[in-house]
């Protein structure tokens, strides 16, 4: 899988008249400062040590400096990966711009330590670079840098109206992107879908589900303007042309392995998006007969609620009932489990492994004695439909998918007075953009929490 930061070239120019692209210089910053709010996606941009690149800025030169006071540095990668990330600590004592605060400080506030303009202060007012916007959506979105060209026209534009129109075409062809759609949304998916090698598509000597799907229909669900709902609502799935299969997928043989599910078997009117695909419910349930697991997953990840963390618990009296006999009507497991068991009942008709005479993620009618009595934030569920229905027309669907995407963009929760204001109106506007994050991502691009800087006037 490539990494984001390899979109990057980092340039160095080490006193001579070559100047070195070196990809990796910009993540090895952020690994030595992955809290600093100059990192984004765990690479900063290359202003933090030139003015324009080639050319470096004053803490630029203040780490050749250092570097090249090293015999054996010989100004290739390796010697980089020796020494860049020692360097930095050295020079952390060091007021490169001279404007009075320390690089070390300015690093962990997010002001550029060879940048005079950029200073940290109490109530910084910040105002939105377009620039720096054009250059964020470039590496996050499309995957490398704007060109020369694009950014002479964000500089040369003096109408701010076309400006941001510039920014917004802009960002419309990253959206369009392979890259997007194939790499970075999929990097987004990690944590929902939690691939593992070892029984997925190529698994061996064991096939037990194609993650493929779940990565498609999560990348189709957040691009090209489509509802994002229908990452808990689809009755279709993405086939690998990219088109919509709304009919049962066959699983096939793979000679010398054992197949125990590699299509999509679900019928299309118990199907509800990402929370039923044979790899979610084959990984999840496994051979449980109440899955607390796969409820506790689908509410982390696509509510936002973590009940390991005693996130979301709304109590259901008289619960839990311990059904299978797991000992969780004990005191110290109740509390919490009287929240998840209910959760999970709306799962139960799904065949996990162990449900014999059946395929793996299909529906099964006898085994619906607790769908009924489920419940999702309180509210009673009669089945499945109805928690994915409840769930997608919450606001915490909203904010957690508007959390998303604020942490790939700015590169953190949000943390101050003027994320917590950028990021309340993005997941309160997602109504109004009919749920599509194409258009979320459109105004989160020109927000100050995206791309604020100082004023000059500070």
């Amino acid at each position: 899988m490539k990494r984001l930061v390899l979109a990057i070239a980092g340039l160095w120019q080490l006193g001579s008249a070559t100047a070195l692209a070196i990809p990796q210089n910009t993540r090895l910053f952020c690994e030595g400062y992955p809290g600093s709010p100059l990192c984004v996606n765990q690479a900063t941009v290359c202003t933090t040590c030139h003015t324009e690149a080639p050319n470096l800025n004053p803490y630029g030169r203040d780490l050749r400096t250092e570097l090249i006071k090293f015999p054996d540095f010989d100004r290739k990668p390796v010697a980089f990966q020796k020494y860049l990330r020692p360097v930095m600590i050295t020079v952390e004592t060091l007021d490169s711009d001279a404007d009075g605060t320390g690089n070390g400080s300015e690093i962990d506030v997010g002001t550029g330590p060879g940048d005079p303009t950029h200073k940290p202060g109490q109530d910084a007012l910040l105002v939105f670079d377009g620039e720096l916007a054009l250059r964020r959506i470039g590496l996050l979105f499309c995957g490398s840098s704007p060109s020369s060209a694009d950014l002479q026209k964000q500089r040369d534009q003096v109408d701010p109206i076309l400006k941001k129109q510039l920014r917004q075409d802009y960002l419309d062809q990253c959206l369009r992107s392979d890259f997007w759609k194939k790499e970075a949304l999929q990097r987004l998916a990690d944590d929902k879908i939690r691939p593992n090698l070892a029984i997925g598509p190529q698994g061996d000597p064991f096939v037990i589900g194609d993650y493929s799907y779940d990565y498609r229909l999560f990348a189709y669900a957040l691009s090209e303007g489509h509802d994002a709902r229908d990452l808990l609502l689809a009755q279709y799935h993405i086939n690998d042309k990219g088109q919509k299969v709304e009919g049962p997928i066959p699983s096939y043989s793979i000679p010398g392995k054992s197949v125990i599910g590699n299509g999509q078997p679900l019928q299309m009117d118990r199907r509800y998006g990402m929370l039923t695909t044979q790899w979610f419910i084959s990984l999840n349930t496994m051979f449980a007969d109440i899955p607390r697991n796969t409820a506790a997953q689908a509410y982390r990840s696509y509510l936002g609620y973590d009940i390991a963390k005693s996130e979301g618990l709304f109590p259901i009296e008289h619960e839990p009932a311990d059904y299978d006999n797991k000992g969780v009507k004990q005191a110290a497991c109740a509390f919490c489990h009287s929240t998840l068991d209910p959760l999970s009942y709306a799962f139960t008709p799904y065949a996990g492994l162990a449900v014999r005479g059946h395929q793996v993620g299909t529906y099964v009618p006898e085994r619906t004695q607790y769908e009924g009595r489920g419940y999702l934030f309180g509210q009673p569920v009669g089945d499945l439909g109805d928690w994915a229905r409840m769930a997608s027309e919450s606001d915490e669907f909203k904010k957690t998918l508007t959390l998303m995407f604020f942490n790939f963009a700015v590169g953190r929760n949000p943390a101050s007075s003027q994320h917590r204001t950028d990021f309340t109106r993005l997941w309160q506007n997602l109504d109004d953009d009919g749920y599509s994050a194409d258009r979320l991502l459109h105004r989160l691009v020109e927000t100050l929490s995206f791309a604020g800087r100082v004023s000059d006037a500070q």
